[in-house]
Protein backbone atom coordinates (compact mmCIF):
# COMPACT_ATOMS: atom_id res chain seq x y z
CA UNK A 1 0.00 0.00 0.00
CA UNK A 2 2.82 2.41 0.88
CA UNK A 3 4.50 1.97 -2.52
CA UNK A 4 1.20 2.68 -4.29
CA UNK A 5 0.60 5.77 -2.17
CA UNK A 6 4.12 6.95 -2.88
CA UNK A 7 3.75 6.56 -6.65
CA UNK A 8 0.54 8.56 -6.51
CA UNK A 9 2.16 11.15 -4.22
CA UNK A 10 -0.45 10.46 -1.52
CA UNK A 11 1.88 11.42 1.29
CA UNK A 12 -0.83 12.22 3.83
CA UNK A 13 -2.20 8.71 3.36
CA UNK A 14 1.27 7.30 4.06
CA UNK A 15 1.44 9.30 7.30
CA UNK A 16 -2.07 8.17 8.22
CA UNK A 17 -1.03 4.56 7.57
CA UNK A 18 1.75 4.90 10.16
CA UNK A 19 -0.56 6.70 12.57
CA UNK A 20 -3.05 3.86 12.51
CA UNK A 21 -0.21 1.55 13.55
CA UNK A 22 1.00 4.09 16.13
CA UNK A 23 4.50 3.95 14.68
CA UNK A 24 5.96 7.28 15.83
CA UNK A 25 9.38 6.74 14.29
CA UNK A 26 7.95 6.03 10.84
CA UNK A 27 5.64 9.05 11.09
CA UNK A 28 8.63 11.32 11.64
CA UNK A 29 10.73 9.60 8.99
CA UNK A 30 7.93 9.98 6.44
CA UNK A 31 7.55 13.68 7.27
CA UNK A 32 11.27 14.15 6.80
CA UNK A 33 11.37 12.08 3.60
CA UNK A 34 8.49 13.84 1.84
CA UNK A 35 8.90 17.33 3.35
CA UNK A 36 10.11 18.86 0.08
CA UNK A 37 6.95 17.69 -1.66
CA UNK A 38 4.49 18.59 1.08
CA UNK A 39 5.42 20.65 4.14
CA UNK A 40 1.90 20.30 5.59
CA UNK A 41 2.82 16.77 6.68
CA UNK A 42 4.41 18.34 9.74
CA UNK A 43 1.06 19.90 10.66
CA UNK A 44 -0.60 16.50 10.30
CA UNK A 45 2.06 15.00 12.57
CA UNK A 46 1.78 17.79 15.17
CA UNK A 47 -1.99 17.42 15.33
CA UNK A 48 -1.65 13.66 15.77
CA UNK A 49 0.92 13.80 18.57
CA UNK A 50 -1.01 16.58 20.33
CA UNK A 51 -4.07 14.29 20.56
CA UNK A 52 -2.18 11.44 22.26
CA UNK A 53 -3.27 12.20 25.82
CA UNK A 54 -2.59 8.66 27.06
CA UNK A 55 1.00 8.59 25.77
CA UNK A 56 4.07 10.73 26.30
CA UNK A 57 4.92 12.23 22.93
CA UNK A 58 7.20 14.97 24.26
CA UNK A 59 10.19 13.88 22.17
CA UNK A 60 8.15 13.67 18.95
CA UNK A 61 6.43 17.02 19.55
CA UNK A 62 9.79 18.73 20.05
CA UNK A 63 11.09 17.24 16.81
CA UNK A 64 8.04 18.40 14.88
CA UNK A 65 8.22 21.87 16.43
CA UNK A 66 11.87 22.16 15.41
CA UNK A 67 10.94 21.49 11.78
CA UNK A 68 7.95 23.84 11.89
CA UNK A 69 10.08 26.64 13.35
CA UNK A 70 13.01 26.02 11.00
CA UNK A 71 10.80 26.19 7.90
CA UNK A 72 8.37 28.80 9.26
CA UNK A 73 5.42 26.56 8.41
CA UNK A 74 2.78 27.80 10.85
CA UNK A 75 1.99 30.96 12.82
CA UNK A 76 3.10 30.43 16.46
CA UNK A 77 -0.42 31.12 17.70
CA UNK A 78 -1.82 28.25 15.62
CA UNK A 79 0.85 25.89 16.95
CA UNK A 80 0.05 26.80 20.55
CA UNK A 81 -3.68 26.44 19.93
CA UNK A 82 -3.17 22.93 18.54
CA UNK A 83 -1.07 21.88 21.52
CA UNK A 84 -3.35 23.54 24.09
CA UNK A 85 -6.08 21.01 23.28
CA UNK A 86 -4.06 18.43 25.20
CA UNK A 87 -4.22 19.45 28.87
CA UNK A 88 -1.30 17.15 29.72
CA UNK A 89 1.21 19.05 27.57
CA UNK A 90 3.27 21.30 29.81
CA UNK A 91 5.02 24.53 28.89
CA UNK A 92 8.47 22.96 29.18
CA UNK A 93 7.63 20.80 26.15
CA UNK A 94 7.40 23.88 23.93
CA UNK A 95 9.71 26.20 25.89
CA UNK A 96 12.47 26.37 23.27
CA UNK A 97 9.94 26.94 20.48
CA UNK A 98 8.20 29.72 22.42
CA UNK A 99 11.44 31.47 23.38
CA UNK A 100 12.75 31.41 19.80
CA UNK A 101 9.51 32.86 18.42
CA UNK A 102 9.32 35.57 21.06
CA UNK A 103 12.91 36.57 20.28
CA UNK A 104 12.15 36.71 16.56
CA UNK A 105 9.01 38.78 17.11
CA UNK A 106 10.81 41.21 19.42
CA UNK A 107 13.63 41.64 16.89
CA UNK A 108 11.09 42.38 14.15
CA UNK A 109 9.24 44.89 16.34
CA UNK A 110 12.49 46.69 17.21
CA UNK A 111 13.42 46.86 13.52
CA UNK A 112 9.98 48.22 12.57
CA UNK A 113 10.02 50.79 15.37
CA UNK A 114 13.46 52.00 14.27
CA UNK A 115 12.26 52.44 10.69
CA UNK A 116 9.11 54.23 11.80
CA UNK A 117 11.19 56.65 13.89
CA UNK A 118 13.21 57.46 10.79
CA UNK A 119 10.04 58.15 8.83
CA UNK A 120 8.67 60.25 11.67
CA UNK A 121 11.82 62.37 11.56
CA UNK A 122 11.37 62.85 7.83
CA UNK A 123 7.73 63.77 8.40
CA UNK A 124 8.71 66.34 11.03
CA UNK A 125 11.15 67.91 8.58
CA UNK A 126 8.39 68.15 6.00
CA UNK A 127 6.12 69.85 8.54
CA UNK A 128 8.84 72.38 9.24
CA UNK A 129 9.14 73.03 5.52
CA UNK A 130 5.38 73.51 5.28
CA UNK A 131 5.50 76.03 8.11
CA UNK A 132 8.32 77.79 6.30
CA UNK A 133 6.20 77.95 3.14
CA UNK A 134 3.53 79.82 5.03
CA UNK A 135 5.91 82.69 5.69
CA UNK A 136 8.26 82.61 2.70
CA UNK A 137 8.21 81.68 -0.96
CA UNK A 138 9.55 78.34 -2.13
CA UNK A 139 11.56 78.19 -5.34
CA UNK A 140 11.17 75.03 -7.40
CA UNK A 141 14.33 74.54 -9.40
CA UNK A 142 13.61 71.16 -10.99
CA UNK A 143 14.45 71.08 -14.69
CA UNK A 144 13.49 67.47 -15.43
CA UNK A 145 10.34 65.45 -14.97
CA UNK A 146 10.93 62.76 -12.30
CA UNK A 147 8.73 60.35 -14.25
CA UNK A 148 9.97 60.49 -17.83
CA UNK A 149 13.26 62.39 -17.10
CA UNK A 150 12.60 64.70 -20.06
CA UNK A 151 13.06 68.44 -19.75
CA UNK A 152 10.30 69.95 -17.63
CA UNK A 153 7.77 72.02 -19.52
CA UNK A 154 4.32 73.44 -18.81
CA UNK A 155 1.88 72.37 -17.64
CA UNK A 156 3.88 70.99 -14.70
CA UNK A 157 3.11 69.93 -11.14
CA UNK A 158 5.50 70.60 -8.26
CA UNK A 159 5.29 68.83 -4.90
CA UNK A 160 6.68 70.06 -1.58
CA UNK A 161 9.10 67.11 -1.56
CA UNK A 162 10.75 69.00 -4.47
CA UNK A 163 9.82 66.40 -7.08
CA UNK A 164 8.37 67.85 -10.28
CA UNK A 165 6.39 66.22 -13.11
CA UNK A 166 4.72 66.93 -16.39
CA UNK A 167 1.03 66.99 -15.69
CA UNK A 168 0.54 64.39 -18.42
CA UNK A 169 2.97 62.02 -16.63
CA UNK A 170 0.81 61.99 -13.50
CA UNK A 171 -2.09 60.39 -15.38
CA UNK A 172 -5.13 60.68 -13.07
CA UNK A 173 -3.40 61.42 -9.77
CA UNK A 174 -1.84 64.83 -9.18
CA UNK A 175 -2.59 64.91 -5.43
CA UNK A 176 0.49 63.01 -4.24
CA UNK A 177 4.03 62.52 -5.45
CA UNK A 178 4.30 59.10 -7.15
CA UNK A 179 7.94 58.91 -6.07
CA UNK A 180 7.21 59.42 -2.37
CA UNK A 181 3.76 57.79 -2.14
CA UNK A 182 5.09 54.19 -1.89
CA UNK A 183 7.22 55.15 1.13
CA UNK A 184 4.25 56.74 2.90
CA UNK A 185 2.15 53.69 2.06
CA UNK A 186 4.91 51.51 3.51
CA UNK A 187 4.72 53.41 6.79
CA UNK A 188 0.95 52.96 6.97
CA UNK A 189 1.25 49.24 6.25
CA UNK A 190 4.02 48.92 8.82
CA UNK A 191 1.88 50.54 11.50
CA UNK A 192 -1.01 48.26 10.60
CA UNK A 193 1.30 45.24 10.67
CA UNK A 194 2.67 46.22 14.08
CA UNK A 195 -0.87 46.55 15.46
CA UNK A 196 -1.75 43.13 14.04
CA UNK A 197 1.47 41.61 15.38
CA UNK A 198 0.84 43.13 18.77
CA UNK A 199 -2.66 41.61 18.93
CA UNK A 200 -1.33 38.21 17.82
CA UNK A 201 1.50 38.50 20.35
CA UNK A 202 -1.02 39.09 23.17
CA UNK A 203 -3.14 36.11 22.09
CA UNK A 204 0.04 34.02 21.83
CA UNK A 205 0.99 34.83 25.43
CA UNK A 206 -2.57 34.26 26.69
CA UNK A 207 -2.62 30.82 25.11
CA UNK A 208 0.74 29.97 26.68
CA UNK A 209 -0.62 30.95 30.08
CA UNK A 210 -3.54 28.54 29.60
CA UNK A 211 -1.08 25.73 28.82
CA UNK A 212 0.80 26.46 32.05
Amino acid sequence: ARVLYEKRRLYHEIIQHHMERKDRAKILRACQKYKDSDQTLWLQALTYFAKQEDEDCTKQIKQVLASIERNNLLPPLMVIQILSRNKKIRLEVIKDYVIKNLQDQNALIISDEREIRNYQEDTEKMREEIEELKTSAKTFQGTKCHACTSALELPAVHFLCMHSYHQRCLVDNDKECPNCAPEFQKVLEMKKSMKSSSDAHDKFLQTIVRIE
